[in-house]
């Protein structure tokens, strides 16, 4: 198949703008962006700020302005992994049609002259597109080997460093990050809140 070297028009479900809702760490935000956004920061009323921007566009200006988690800049790739597998994984739709791209090469061309996450003038690191073909790849083996493989395994990846309703804990874990998290309960046994858990950091595999 021809490259994708432009993600608007019928392409336009691969931005992360693109309207859909996300729901990571027990919060749903309208767009891929918005969840992206949010993960910069460590502070539960910024994301609730960045949760309700009117836009993505919005969403992305409130982002620049945070004081960011401890080793975002080493780690962004992999919480975008997170965020992207997250928007495919609970929008069935979405997924249909990224499965239908086949085998056609991802790439995020802009005139905004990121060549981080996309290509400018056919230079980049394109990065969003790398992860979009990893997590098609993920998905059309999952379809094919549905017993061998558990479903968006790289979710469930621990993540280790929570804070708990603004306590730091560091022998808690959670173990499922898009679904909300699901921690060792023996402290705060049956009555622990899990939307006040927040993630301090991810731990690579």
């Amino acid at each position: 198949m021809k490259p994708i070297n432009e993600f608007k028009g019928e392409y336009s479900f691969l931005s992360n703008f693109y309207p859909c809702k996300v729901e990571v760490l027990g919060r749903t935000y309208p767009s891929a962006e918005h969840a992206y956004q949010a993960l910069k920061t460590n502070d539960i009323q910024k994301r609730e700020e960045i949760c309700k921007a009117p836009t993505a566009k919005e969403a992305k200006a409130l982002g620049r302005k945070l004081a960011l988690r401890p080793k975002w800049d080493a780690d962004r790739t992999l919480y975008m992994e997170l965020v992207v597998t997250a928007k495919f994984l609970q929008n069935p739709d979405l997924k249909k049609k990224l499965l239908d791209t086949g085998d056609a090469e991802l790439v995020e061309g802009n005139y905004w002259k990121d060549k981080f996450w996309g290509m400018f003038q056919g230079k980049g690191e394109n990065h969003l597109g790398k992860i979009l073909m990893k997590v098609r790849h993920d998905f059309k083996v999952l379809n094919s080997k549905p017993k061998d493989i558990k479903p968006a395994k790289k979710i469930e990846n621990q993540l280790y460093g929570l804070y708990y309703d603004g306590k730091y804990l560091r022998t808690y874990r959670t173990l499922n990050f898009v679904n909300g998290a699901k921690t060792q309960r023996a402290k705060y046994g049956d009555q622990t809140d899990l939307s006040k858990f927040e993630v301090v950091e991810y731990i690579k595999k």
